[in-house]
C-alpha cells in the first residue's frame, strides 16, 4: 500500500514538472533578443541548405570583413588626400595670374633698358651739367653712393624672397633697379668703362669711375656671399656652427659684412686712386 502511494507521488511530481516546463520556457524567452545578437553567433547559424558553419568559417568571415573595412578606410583616406591636393592645386592656379608675370617681365625689361639709355644720353649731351654735379662731392663719396644704391637693391630683393606680402618690396626693388641703371648709364658702366669715361669726361672721369667702383664693389660682395652661402649649404654638417650663417638674421648680417668688406677695400686700399 505504501509502495503504491510513493509511486503516485512520483508521478504527480513528474507531471507537475512537465506541466511547468512550457511556462518556464515562455517566461525565460528561450531565444536571445534581436539586436544584442553578436556577429559571431550569426555566423554559427544554419545557412539556407541546413549546414551549420564551423568556428574556422566564422573566423574567416570576420577576417574578410575586417580586411574589407580596412581597405574601405584606406580608400577614403586616399580620396580625401587626393581631394586636398586638387584643392591646393586649384588654389595655386587661381592665385597664379599669367598677366602679372607678363607685366613683371615687361617692367623689368623697361627698367633695365630705358634708364640706362637715358643716362648715356645725359652723359653725352649734358656732360657739363653732370660734371658740375659730380664736383660737389669727393670721389670716395660717390663710390659710397653707388655702393649704397646697389646694396639696398640686393637687400630689398632678399626681403622680398622671405616675406609673404612682397608687392611693395618688389615695386621698391624695381624702382631701385631703374635708379641703378640710370646711374650706370651716366657713369658709362661696362666691362672696360675707364676708356669710355675718359673719352667723354676727360679728367673728370675720376668721379664717375669712383661711382662705377662702388657699384662693382657691391656686386662683388654679393658674389662672395653667394659662394660662401652655397658652399656651407652643401658641405657643412647639420648642427655645426657654420650652419648658423644660413639662418635668418645671421645670413643677413653675414651679407652686410661681405658688402662692408668690399667697399672698405675700394675706399681704403687705393683702388680709386688707381682709376684716377
Amino acid at each position: 500500500m505504501s509502495g503504491a502511494r510513493r509511486q503516485e507521488r512520483r508521478d504527480g511530481v513528474d507531471g507537475a514538472t512537465e506541466a511547468d516546463r512550457p511556462q518556464t520556457e515562455a517566461q525565460g524567452g528561450g531565444a536571445p533578443s534581436q539586436g544584442k545578437r553578436s556577429r559571431g553567433l550569426r555566423v554559427l547559424e544554419t545557412d539556407a541548405q541546413g549546414v551549420q558553419s564551423t568556428p574556422d568559417d566564422m573566423f574567416t568571415a570576420l577576417r574578410q570583413e575586417a580586411e574589407q573595412r580596412h581597405l574601405t578606410a584606406a580608400a577614403v583616406v586616399s580620396l580625401e588626400t587626393l581631394h586636398h591636393s586638387l584643392s591646393l592645386a586649384e588654389e595655386r592656379r587661381r592665385r597664379t595670374r599669367p598677366w602679372r608675370i607678363v607685366w613683371g617681365i615687361v617692367a623689368v625689361l623697361f627698367a633695365a633698358i630705358v634708364p640706362y639709355w637715358v643716362g648715356r644720353r645725359v652723359a653725352i649731351w649734358h656732360t657739363g651739367q653732370v660734371m658740375f654735379i659730380l664736383r660737389c662731392m669727393d670721389p670716395s663719396g660717390w663710390a659710397l653712393v653707388g655702393w649704397t644704391i646697389v646694396t639696398v637693391l640686393f637687400t630689398v630683393l632678399g626681403l622680398a624672397l622671405v616675406v609673404r606680402r612682397r608687392g611693395c618690396l618688389l615695386a621698391l626693388a624695381l624702382a631701385l633697379f631703374a635708379l641703378s641703371q640710370l646711374v650706370s648709364g651716366v657713369s658709362l658702366l661696362k666691362s672696360d668703362f675707364w676708356y669710355g669715361t675718359f673719352a667723354v669726361y676727360g679728367k673728370g672721369s675720376f668721379y664717375v669711375n669712383a661711382v662705377n667702383l662702388g657699384m662693382i664693389a657691391s656686386a662683388s660682395g654679393l658674389f662672395v656671399f653667394s659662394i660662401v652661402f652655397v658652399t656651407l649649404m652643401v658641405f657643412a654638417r647639420n648642427g655645426s656652427k657654420a650652419k648658423m650663417l644660413l639662418r635668418g638674421w645671421s645670413a643677413f648680417a653675414f651679407f652686410l659684412i661681405c658688402e662692408l668688406a668690399a667697399i672698405c677695400i675700394v675706399l681704403f686700399c687705393g683702388v680709386i686712386q688707381l682709376m684716377g
